[in-house]
């Protein structure tokens, strides 16, 4: 429903002034919203990269009066996509005269590069929990696979994944895949330097702690397990202006099991 409503706001933008930003931290979903604003405006959408938009203003509009003659003789909506690295300062002053349904995608978190543009700006959020939920379940139903509500609870809370991933995520469960796993293909980032990705190898059977401590890690594994339920389903999540993810501090001198237990 969130993009949804937010791909109707790119039909109303074209329709009422042309050009408009559409922002968010996934690129994935810019794409997929500006589609389907194409689809309901009855368009044909397609995607230019910064790197074929020409740097000087004549030629800038010239290439945007041939996507308006394209406009008109195809149905095409233009989707461009911005890149930081590629700064084209005139690209917006020739936008806002233009009256055609074109939208630049930004990615979030990555600079600016339509700062400055006089364009109405259209910000895309993250999805909640519930609204991935409900997103992963209708791809899994398009691609005829079978996941129970509890696994799909644990993977809306645990990956934040754009909607074609989604898709691909149902299609590889179709094929055999476990649902998690499948996520976890999809959504492991480059941490570069700053951290070292392991694969856990230890269980519960082999910690040896006191009932006590023992007691605080399964709560908060079960704290991560139902955090679908509890900040969704119960709405805890909407009562918080902080962030919904789960963090802990293991202390203790060395030898006693931090790790181990963490791992």
């Amino acid at each position: 429903p969130t993009f949804d409503g937010l791909a109707a706001d790119l039909v109303r933008h074209w329709t009422e002034s042309g050009p408009v930003v559409l922002r968010g931290p996934q690129a994935e979903n810019l794409r997929a919203i500006a589609a389907a604003a194409s689809e309901t405006a009855g368009l044909t959408a397609r995607l230019i990269s910064s790197n074929d938009i020409p740097t000087t203003t004549i030629e800038i509009t010239g290439l945007l009066r041939q996507l308006i003659r394209e406009t008109i003789l195809s149905r095409t909506a233009w989707l461009i996509e911005l890149d930081d690295d590629v700064p084209r300062p005139g690209l917006g002053r020739a936008l806002a005269g233009v009256g055609a349904p074109i939208v630049a995608l930004e990615q979030s978190g990555r600079g600016s590069a339509s700062r400055g543009w006089n364009l109405p700006l259209v910000e895309v959020p993250r999805l909640r929990i519930g609204e991935r939920r409900t997103a992963l379940m209708a791809a899994v139903t398009a691609a005829e696979a079978e996941v129970t509500v509890d696994e799909a609870n644990q993977v809306a809370a645990m990956f934040d994944l754009p909607i074609p991933d989604l898709e691909a995520v149902a299609i590889d469960v179709a094929g055999g895949r476990q649902l998690w796993a499948a996520c976890k293909r999809r959504h492991r980032t480059d941490v570069g330097s700053l951290a070292r990705v392991i694969t856990p190898k230890a269980d519960w059977d082999s910690l040896v702690l006191p009932e006590a401590q023992l007691a605080q890690l399964h709560a908060l594994t079960a704290s991560v397990r139902h955090r679908t339920t509890v900040l969704e389903d119960w709405g805890f999540g909407q009562r918080s202006s902080r962030g919904l993810g789960t963090t802990a501090l293991f202390a203790g001198e060395s030898g006693t099991g931090k790790t181990f237990a963490a791992e």
